[in-house]
């Protein structure tokens, strides 16, 4: 057997394993393309009429509001730059309010709808619907990643015409028109994955390394760092009811110790071309803050920097920008965001999108190839008894 031949029905056989993940992985991809898009789109605040005289209110004193009407403690406080008298309190991924900083009051709220549908839509695309901290959906997904990956590398191999021409090659870069059966999904399945096969690559490269801790380390310790960073996604579901019981006197005690005004202003100051920012609620009398400055609208990990504000001084003890990070953590950075495509906005998502479009049209025509190649095997088995075929039911 020909080193050809031995890597053609490996990539067969491994794709008949995986194909069904992969199919799913790449259809939940495609729903989930313009998520950022169309949360916001959703969650468009409405604010409540303002009066120029009227100062904010301070955000210690927003907080104590939030925990007195009964809705907890917030994990995080974002400012807007474009609306200074907008502040989104935001509980966990899937639960924001819009607040007016002037008087404190709920004018707004994220669309439970849509933040829970891709919620939904994201448990299916990362562990097969079996819950988020489900073992055996990581391990189902984080497999079909990587047999995804030898295939993308072997099918680039395979898809190089024995004999170069350009016959040869118009054939598997150009759709063809009027053909059916086998040929027809034989040049889908060759066009379609030399078309999608760098950003299936990125895509798949991307999500093993979310998906295992050693390709997690061992990326960033390509980049020189010691330690690898861990998935930002993961503790986002974490929920905050654990603070709800918290009286408003309560926090109001521990906000002698850390003021979130002084910290937001010490952000502002460092950064004057800040698009929002982003203050965590300190928990368990934290000495410090992350808080985070953000010159984009999302999905550009070069453009935020984060600082580390004392909380009982507010003072700023460190600024770190993207530029500062060693080349691990930025390639750490980059991989979630160019898993998505954000990195390069919606035009990446777009391509993104139609990569993982792509990958679903390689399974069913992968899946197609297989059962006919299986379907004239079969036929071709003559039959050289003369006697009844009774005898060869398997029993």
């Amino acid at each position: 057997m020909t080193f050809r031949k031995f890597l053609f029905w490996t990539h067969l056989t491994l794709g008949c394993l995986a194909g069904l993940v992969i199919a799913v992985m790449a259809a939940t991809g495609v729903l989930l393309a313009y998520e950022r898009q169309i949360n916001s789109w959703a969650d468009v605040p409405i604010l409540s009429t303002t009066n120029p005289t009227t100062p904010p209110m301070r955000l210690n004193a927003v907080v104590a509001k939030l925990i007195s009407a009964g809705r907890g403690v917030p994990d995080q406080l974002v400012l807007h730059h474009d609306d200074l008298n907008r502040v989104d309190a935001r509980y966990g991924r899937e639960q924001v309010l819009f607040l007016n900083l002037q008087t404190g009051d709920v004018t707004g709220e994220s669309s439970k709808r849509a933040h829970s549908f891709f919620s939904q839509i994201e448990q299916v695309h990362r562990f097969l619907g079996l819950g988020f901290k489900s073992a055996l959906g990581r391990g189902l997904t984080g497999a079909a990643n990587l047999l995804f990956l030898f295939m993308l590398l072997s099918g680039l191999y395979l898809w190089l015409p024995k004999q170069w021409s350009a016959g040869a090659l118009r054939v598997r870069l150009l759709f063809r028109r009027g053909v059916k059966g086998r040929t027809r999904d034989w040049n889908l399945h060759n066009t379609i994955g030399i078309w999608t096969a760098l950003p299936l690559f990125v895509i798949v490269l991307t999500a093993t390394v979310e998906s295992y801790p050693w390709a997690n380390y061992l990326l960033s310790r390509m980049g020189g760092t010691s330690s690898a960073l861990g998935d930002s996604r993961e503790g986002n579901h974490a929920s905050s009811q654990h603070q709800s019981s918290l009286a408003a006197g309560q926090f109001e005690n521990r906000g002698k110790e850390t003021d979130l005004d002084r910290a937001a202003s010490v952000a502002k100051q460092a950064d004057q071309q800040w698009n929002t920012i982003t203050i965590p609620i300190p928990k368990n009398r934290e000495k410090t803050l992350a808080v985070a400055s953000d010159r984009s609208s999302g999905g550009r990990p070069d453009q935020v920097t984060r600082l580390i504000i004392n909380c009982q001084t507010g003072l700023l003890i460190k600024e770190i920008g993207f530029a500062d990070l060693d080349t691990g953590q930025k390639l750490r950075a980059y991989s979630r965001f160019l898993h998505t495509g954000e990195e390069f906005g919606m035009i990446g998502q777009t391509i993104a999108m139609l990569a993982s479009l792509g990958a679903l049209f390689l399974v069913w025509t992968g899946f197609s190839m297989a059962w006919r190649r299986l379907s004239t095997k079969t036929r071709a088995i003559p039959n050289t008894s003369t006697k009844s075929p009774d005898h060869l039911i398997t029993r």
